[in-house]
């Protein structure tokens, strides 16, 4: 059985408000995807002109954190090694402090 011309209009703007509504979600994802790449970029040292698209803010962004790590690698053994220095010149009981002549 054929559907009738106005069963056919409606079925088509149903289909139609689908479509704008999916389109619609999908702008707002990706405006809310380039906002956050944007909110990345600027907390990047350095990211200028040069830092353009998403794949450079990536990029950028991986080599940062690499650089971070690298230095909480570097201070961790200064800070252990530093501690140990501090333990060395604390007292290890109440009587060191008590010269024996």
């Amino acid at each position: 059985m054929p559907k009738s011309r106005e069963n056919r209009r409606r079925s088509d703007s149903t289909k139609m408000e689908k479509k704008v509504k999916k389109n619609t979600r999908e702008r707002k994802r990706i405006q809310e995807l380039h906002n956050h790449f944007m909110a990345l970029k600027r907390r990047l040292p350095y990211a200028d002109e040069r830092t353009k698209t998403k794949a450079q803010i990536l990029a950028r962004a991986t080599e940062y954190i690499d650089y971070l790590e690298g230095r909480i690698k570097i201070k961790e053994p200064r800070q252990k090694e530093a501690q140990k220095m501090e333990n060395l010149k604390r007292p290890s009981c109440r009587y060191s402090k008590v010269g024996y002549s």
